[in-house]
């Protein structure tokens, strides 16, 4: 998981377990599975859910409009055994509860 240095991840929940990658973005505050920025599952379908926690360092507030980036980075191998990597951006304006945006893209690593 990438994101904006305004934010960061304070963990998970799901059928997952940690992968302890560190990275700038991971708060040094835990929350389910946390201290890490990446973590690993044996299985996903349409059904599987997971919960992402994430805190607002600092003591400073975000500025009212400014931009927040979440981006998860699904690598997954496909029934067929092709490994494919599915990107999903999320952007948010603080303060603008209309301002969400999503994007995503599957990329088929060779």
């Amino acid at each position: 998981m990438k994101s904006t240095r305004e934010i960061k991840v304070t963990g998970a929940a799901g059928h997952m377990s940690s992968a302890m990658k560190q990275g700038p973005n991971v708060s040094e505050n835990e929350l389910a599975i946390g201290g890490t920025n990446v973590w690993k599952t044996a299985a996903i379908d349409d059904n599987t859910s997971f919960a992402f926690f994430f805190e607002v360092p600092g003591k400073e507030p975000v500025p009212r409009g400014k931009n927040v980036m979440i981006q998860f980075q699904t690598v997954y191998q496909h029934a067929n055994g092709q490994t494919i990597m599915r990107v999903t951006t999320l952007a948010y304006a603080f303060g603008d509860p209309t301002a969400g945006k999503e994007s995503s893209f599957v990329r088929k690593p060779k």
